[in-house]
C-alpha cells in the first residue's frame, strides 16, 4: 500500500539584524507557475502532506519573512506521488539437495528489498538496494527440514508490497535401496525383482536399471516390481533411486542365476606350483552347489574358496556342480606340484670343494637340472585324460556243479611231490 503522507523537510534560516519570524509557509501546487497553491503554515521545519489517494508530479517551495518584513523563498522542488505498488517475479525451488539455497527475483517498480526466514524477523530486516535486472537471494549453510522465506518489495514512491511467503524443503539425506527376488534361482528367463525404497523427507520419484558392465537405462517413474528378461547363466542387475530433491542413493546389487542348462564353470589355474598347497577362488553362482572330489564347498559371502592339497608330481581334481533343477556339471583340474628348490645350496656347497672336485660336482649339477627341467616339461605337454566316472563290470554267474569259464583247475599237493620226484629221477 502506498504511504498516507508525504514529509516535506528543510534547514533552519537565520538572519544577522531583525531575526526570523516563528512561522513558516509552504506552498504545494501541480503547477510549476504555483498557480492556485495550497497553502500550509508551520512552526517547525517539516510538514506532512497528506495524500488523498491523488497522483501525479508536485512542486513545492518554503516562504519564510524576518521581523523587519523582508521575505525569502527557497528554490522550487519536485516530486511524483504513485501509488502503484512494485511487480516482483520470485523463482524458487520446492526441494533442494544442498545447504546453500538461491532464489532468483526480478521485477518493475522496484526500488529495494527485503527478506526473512520468519514472518517476524522480515519487519526487522533491512531494506536492499535494488540493482536491477536478475538477481539472487542466498540462503548458506541451511539444515534438514521444512521453511518459509518472506519477501517484501517497495517502489520508488514509497509504496510497498508483500509480504510474500515462498515454501521449501532442504533435503540433504539419499534414499535407501534394496533389492530381492522371490528365487534367485529359476529355470525361467522371465524373472520379477521387488525394489524396496525409502525416504523421510522429499519421498522416492525415480529409479533406473541396468545389468552390471552395461550402460544404464533413462530414468523413469518408480514402481516397487520391474519384469526382466534374464540372459543364460549369472546375471547381476543394479538399480538406482533418486528422490524428488534430486539426492541419488547407493547402487543396490542383485545376483540372479538363470539355468538354461548345466551350471558351467571358467576356471583357470596355473600349470604348476611350488608349494603344498593352492587356494582356487571361484565366484559362487545362486542356486547352484560345488563338489570338489566329492566334498561339497560352502560359499563364504559371494565365493567359493577351495585349498587344494599338491603333491609333487600331476595332481587330478574332480570338480562337479549341481543346480536346484538337478542338473550338474562335471569336470577335472590338473596341477602339477613342484618341490621347492634347493639347487643354490648345493652350488654354494660345490663352490667350497677343491677346484677339480667343485667343477666336476657344478657340471654334474647342471646335468641334473636340465634332465629334471625336461621331464618336467614332458609331463605338462600331456593331455589331460577327461573324467570318467568309474563303471564296475559284471562278472560272469556260474551254477552250483558246473566249472566257470575260463576257470584254471587247481593242482593239489600231492601231484607236486610226484612231479618233483621224476624230475630229481632224470637228473
Amino acid at each position: 500500500m502506498a504511504p498516507a503522507t508525504v514529509r516535506f523537510r528543510w534547514s533552519y534560516p537565520w538572519d544577522e539584524t531583525s531575526g526570523v519570524v516563528s512561522n513558516y509557509i509552504l506552498e504545494v501546487s501541480k503547477s510549476s507557475t504555483f498557480s492556485s497553491p495550497l497553502i500550509f503554515s508551520t512552526e517547525k521545519n517539516y510538514y506532512d502532506f497528506p495524500y488523498d489517494n491523488q497522483t501525479g508530479t508536485y512542486y513545492w517551495r518554503v516562504r519564510v519573512k524576518d521581523r523587519a518584513g523582508n521575505e525569502n523563498c527557497t528554490q522550487v522542488y519536485r516530486f511524483t506521488y504513485s501509488s502503484e505498488a512494485p511487480v516482483v517475479r520470485l523463482e524458487a525451488q520446492e526441494m533442494v539437495n544442498s545447504p546453500q539455497v538461491r532464489f532468483t527475483f526480478s521485477g518493475s517498480n522496484l526500488a529495494a528489498y527485503r527478506y526473512a526466514l520468519s514472518e517476524g524477523d522480515l519487519y526487522r530486516s533491512r531494506w536492499i538496494d535494488y540493482e536491477g535486472g536478475l538477481s539472487e537471494i542466498i540462503l548458506p549453510s541451511m539444515s534438514e527440514g521444512r521453511f518459509a522465506l518472506f519477501f517484501e518489495a517497495k517502489s520508488p514512491a514509497g509504496v510497498v508490497s508483500g509480504p510474500y511467503g515462498v515454501e521449501f524443503m532442504v533435503d540433504l539425506t539419499p534414499p535407501a535401496l534394496s533389492l530381492s527376488a522371490d528365487n534367485i534361482f529359476s529355470v525361467n528367463r522371465s524373472r520379477t525383482i521387488f525394489l524396496r525404497a525409502e525416504d523421510r523427507l522429499s519421498g522416492v520419484s525415480q529409479m533406473r536399471l541396468r545389468f552390471a558392465g552395461e550402460n544404464w537405462g533413462p530414468w523413469e517413474n518408480f514402481v516397487p516390481s520391474k519384469v526382466l528378461q534374464l540372459r543364460e547363466g549369472l546375471n547381476v542387475v543394479e538399480a538406482q533411486v533418486r528422490d524428488r530433491a534430486g539426492n541419488e542413493s547407493i547402487v543396490a546389487r542383485l545376483e540372479l542365476y538363470y539355468s538354461a542348462g548345466p551350471p558351467r564353470l571358467e576356471i583357470s589355474t596355473p600349470q604348476s606350483v611350488s608349494g603344498p598347497s593352492y587356494t582356487l577362488s571361484i565366484h559362487a553362482l545362486p542356486g547352484v552347489s560345488l563338489f570338489v572330489n566329492g566334498e561339497e564347498i560352502k560359499p563364504i559371502g559371494d565365493q567359493w574358496v577351495v585349498n587344494l592339497p599338491v603333491r609333487k608330481g600331476r595332481n587330478v581334481y574332480t570338480i562337479r556342480t549341481e543346480d536346484l533343477a538337478g542338473r550338474s556339471w562335471e569336470n577335472t583340474l590338473e596341477i602339477f606340484g613342484q618341490q621347492e628348490a634347493r639347487g643354490w645350496e648345493l652350488k654354494n656347497f660345490l663352490l667350497l670343494l677343491p677346484l677339480p672336485l667343485g667343477v666336476a660336482g657344478i657340471l654334474l649339477f647342471r646335468w641334473w637340472d636340465r634332465r629334471k627341467r625336461q621331464r618336467m616339461e614332458m609331463l605338462l605337454q600331456r593331455r589331460a585324460v577327461p573324467f570318467k566316472p568309474a563303471v564296475q563290470e559284471e562278472k560272469p554267474t556260474t551254477q552250483v556243479g558246473e566249472p566257470a569259464e575260463g576257470a584254471v583247475p587247481l593242482v593239489g599237493r600231492k601231484a607236486i611231490k610226484t612231479l618233483k620226484r621224476r624230475r630229481e629221477k632224470v637228473e
